[in-house]
């Protein structure tokens, strides 16, 4: 597991932000102590996590100072996770774009419309890199951007929208900037359908990398690598194919949707791709496999799950469409990432008075939520390792002796339910795996309690 996800507060701010350029060593060490504040107070306003006046007025004249970006403070994370995305096997890099919504807040200045138009905001683009084994583990963001959108100018030509920057960049943008793989690594960039445009597939391409991506546009296209011409439609041609195996998936409640089990099946088969009419010279023919994964039989009154994806991972086998199928599965994980950060860390009632001051914090906010969703996670991806492993040992201490337990014999899985029970968790038979909130707020009190045990111990070695 990526240990810094359960690292104490001040270790993981000097982990994350420790080696941050911003023109000024002074403005680095403010950087961590800001950090670690928002990292033990993750939803509180901007002063309760400073703690005071001064430090309140410091944090701000941080925002203030034009080399403090969104890319500074976020650039030592992204090489963090790109080294230890090197070091697995396969990594998922999963892109999604969510919008920050800070329509309400009438004195901040150069933001964007989102929504219809007619709120004001920003986009916020990330690529989170997991590693697919057992239930996912989040290794960190791989890289993440932070934008405006700009309206479309009316009568706007074909040339002059080729060289307005499009929201479709995006995704192929995040490719780059994520970059390739180190020799025997494989990175799978896991889309949803925002991203099926040729650019995207150049892009995955060039930098040697792979991508999962779920089918849009009802593409011209053939059976088999060899065709020259396109002789089917994508969607059409895919609904044709034969159940090659089963699958059972937990699928998430939703808005109006309970969570449940469906019985899907799952169709493969190779498959070339052909650009569309108007870029037919401009992009070559994208030779893949396609999968389709459906509900034959939903249950009354539910919509039938129906994904059809593309890969450039090489599909020969009943088992590899399961393992893609079960990729695509974990695209939920930046979903919830992104919940992390509205909800965990009340990122959209931050005040500030220019976007760019605004970026800024929201750079520092992102990175604390990828140690909220790691510390969801952290109880499900190695549940048999000894706590004292796998979280700060002086954690798992205090609660052991809260407890009146024997710290070394914890494993990770009964720490965790510890930790959640402080925050609220019954743990009763019927209750299932405590949810996110109600493990931050227990591992908030914990965190408070070993902060005070520590502060007694180094009282008593002063009075001594």
């Amino acid at each position: 597991m990526n240990a810094s996800g359960v690292l104490a507060p001040a270790e993981w701010a000097e982990r994350q932000f420790g080696a941050v350029e911003l023109g000024d060593v002074r403005r680095t060490c403010r950087a961590v102590v800001l950090a670690e504040h928002m990292a033990r107070h993750p939803a509180a306003s901007f002063p309760d996590q400073a703690g005071s006046w001064g430090a309140t007025k410091a944090g701000y004249r941080l925002f203030d100072r034009e080399e403090v970006t969104f890319e500074a403070l976020q650039s030592p994370h992204w090489q963090l996770t790109r080294q230890a995305a090197g070091e697995c096997g396969v990594v998922l890099m999963i892109e999604d774009t969510t919008e920050l919504d800070f329509t309400g807040h009438r004195s901040t200045a150069e933001l964007g419309p989102i929504g219809d138009g007619g709120g004001r905001g920003f986009l916020l683009h990330s690529t989170l890199a997991v590693d697919p084994a057992g239930a996912g583990r989040v290794l960190g963001l791989a890289y993440q951007m932070v934008f405006c959108r700009q309206p479309t100018p009316e009568h706007e030509t074909r040339t002059e929208r080729k060289q307005r920057r499009r929201e479709s960049q995006i995704w192929p943008q995040s490719v780059a900037q994520v970059g390739a793989c180190v020799a025997g690594a494989q990175w799978v960039h896991v889309c949803d359908r925002y991203a099926d445009n040729f650019e995207m597939f150049a892009a995955c391409r060039r930098e040697q990398v792979d991508f999962l991506i779920r089918v849009a546009q009802d593409r011209r296209a053939a059976p088999g690598h060899q065709a020259a011409e396109p002789s089917e439609h994508l969607l059409e041609w895919a609904r044709s194919l034969p159940a090659a195996s089963r699958r059972e998936l937990t699928v998430r409640s939703r808005p109006q949707r309970k969570a449940r089990r469906a019985r899907l099946s799952v169709a493969f088969a190779p498959l070339t791709v052909f650009p569309p009419w108007l870029d037919r010279d401009s992009s070559a023919p994208l030779r893949c496999w396609v999968v389709r994964v459906w509900e034959p039989s939903p249950p009354a009154g539910e919509e039938p799950i129906e994904w059809v994806l593309l890969t450039s991972v090489a599909v020969e086998t009943s088992e590899r469409a399961l393992t893609m199928v079960d990729c695509y599965a974990l695209r939920w994980l930046v979903e919830e990432y992104h919940k992390c950060l509205k909800t965990g860390c009340a990122v959209e009632k931050r005040q500030l008075q220019h976007a760019d001051r605004l970026e800024a914090c929201i750079g520092m906010l992102a990175l604390v939520a990828v140690r909220l969703l790691q510390l969801k996670l952290t109880a499900k991806t190695d549940p048999d390792r000894l706590a004292l492993e796998g979280a700060s040992a002086d954690h798992v201490h205090v609660l052991a002796a809260y407890r009146g337990r024997c710290a070394a014999d914890w494993t990770v899985h009964e720490f965790w339910r510890e930790v959640a029970k402080l925050g609220g968790f019954l743990a009763r038979k019927s209750d299932g795996d405590p949810g996110w909130q109600t493990l931050w707020r227990g591992w908030q009190k914990l965190d408070l309690m070993t902060v005070g045990a520590n502060l007694t111990q180094t009282g008593n070695r002063n009075c001594g």
